[in-house]
């Protein structure tokens, strides 16, 4: 009943059968209860059950998968590293690569990547496994899960073991311990890539992947090998068109993949033509891809294109400008003499100083009038107070204030002004967290 409320949503329903069914005090229920409290629960909840559960009953690794599992559900990293290391490792149980596996991408999804691959480093290690992992997928044969199975392949593979991964990529295929899907295929031609080279993965696509088995995600795997490198733009190119023809470019990803490969082509018209069509396709660009366009035109100075791209994404809030993407805008703008533009894109305030610098000389050089000098100080402030150089700032707005050259312009107060209450609220914010936390 629980786990039909929780289906739909009712999660306080859920609760409530699940207190119910404590009450019955029946040590065969406690596993699942640890599991449907990890997804209606809290980890109070699923504590008090495991602590029914070793009064009651041998530990076993099911047990410890409920438990674990359902603390990594809730958040509860720190915990479930505990459980793992302080009670799994020492509890004498056979060792179980799904509970590590589990761990270990609980830990990617909190993005603590080094925890994750120093687990299974770990793993490799306490199982005697610095040389081939066969012995020990022989050793486990049929027991071992198809889901655990996946799991160790993805935590090898993120964790740079692609040997290791391939081996047990291979195995699980040829031995026929799991049903294969187009997504295992997928994963074994990047393996194959990555530790044997591209040749030969093309081998595994034209040899070993079933007709029936090569589906958007195997195309796109194929896609992604040859989009890395310019030497391989045409069978870049010719994968996808095939995709095109088999309706496979429903998804921004092939279009992001080709768009990345153009760049470094500097092939503008070939990236707006794919825009076109995500846009008749009706894909919505991401992050990626609008820094992509960005960079692209930046590279090939169209600043026009690039300042229109801007203009229609700039109330996107999902906009992240990357480093790079500013720093090749800002050189985009200072090669066509718009220092300005420059100094307001750049991500560095070494570069603000030293394009302020040029833009100074170059206004005694020409002996600019009152509004040059303005608009000068003006992006140059703004500029600072962004990369939250406030003591910057207020240097320039003294030497503009101190300034012969320059008539009164109150923006430039205001910008001052603008960024001291920002400072000083960040500021009160920053004592107030540390006092929450003392």
């Amino acid at each position: 009943m629980a786990n039909a409320y929780l289906r739909i949503g009712f999660k306080g329903r859920a609760r409530e059968m699940l207190r119910r069914t404590e009450e019955f005090k029946d040590p065969e229920s406690y596993v699942e209860l640890m599991r449907l409290y990890g997804k209606a629960g809290t980890r109070i909840d699923v504590y008090r059950i495991w602590d029914l559960y070793k009064k009651t009953r041998k530990l076993d690794n099911e047990g410890f998968r409920a438990l674990i599992g359902s603390l990594l559900k809730l958040g509860d990293s720190r915990g479930a590293e505990e459980m793992d290391c302080k009670e799994w490792e020492c509890s004498g149980l056979e060792f179980e690569v799904g509970i590590s596996t589990m761990l270990a991408s609980g830990y990617r999804e909190k993005g603590m990547v080094d925890k994750a691959d120093q687990l299974m480093k770990k793993t490799m290690r306490n199982r005697e496994l610095v040389g081939p992992i066969t012995p020990l997928l022989e050793e486990w044969g049929n027991q071992v899960k198809p889901s655990d199975l996946r799991d160790l392949i993805k935590n090898l593979s993120d964790s740079n073991q692609f040997s290791k991964a391939l081996e047990a990529s291979s195995w699980m295929c040829e031995k026929g311990v799991a049903n294969i899907f187009p997504e295992d295929y997928a994963a074994r031609f990047h393996l194959i890539e990555k530790v044997l080279g591209l040749e030969e993965a093309e081998k595994f696509f034209k040899t070993s992947i079933p007709e029936n088995m090569k589906n958007y995600s195997v195309y796109a795997t194929f896609l992604t090998s040859y989009t890395r490198s310019c030497k391989t733009v045409n069978k870049a190119e010719s994968t996808f068109e095939k995709m095109r023809e088999l309706g496979f470019l429903y998804r921004l990803s092939p279009f992001n993949s080709m768009i990345s490969l153009y760049i470094e082509l500097r092939k503008r018209s070939k990236v707006n033509k794919l825009l076109v069509e995500m846009k008749d396709n009706n894909i919505e660009p991401d992050n990626v891809t609008k820094n992509n366009v960005l960079r692209v035109n930046a590279y090939v100075l169209a600043i026009e294109s690039m300042e229109k791209h801007m203009s229609e994404w700039v109330g996107d809030e999902k906009l992240k400008l990357e480093v790079k993407t500013m720093d090749v805008m800002a050189m985009a703008y200072e090669i066509e003499g718009l220092t300005l533009k420059a100094i307001e894109i750049t991500p560095s305030k070494n570069q603000v100083y030293r394009l302020w610098n040029e833009y100074k000389k170059k206004g005694e050089r020409e002996i600019k009038t009152s509004s040059f000098w303005n608009e000068g100080y003006q992006s140059v402030i703004r500029a600072l107070l962004k990369l939250k150089d406030l003591k910057g700032a207020e240097e320039v707005y003294g030497e503009w204030n101190s300034s012969e050259g320059t008539k009164f312009d109150a923006r430039i107060p205001d910008l001052a002004v603008a960024g001291s209450i920002i400072f000083f609220f960040m500021l009160l914010l920053y004592w107030l967290v540390l006092d929450l936390f003392a």
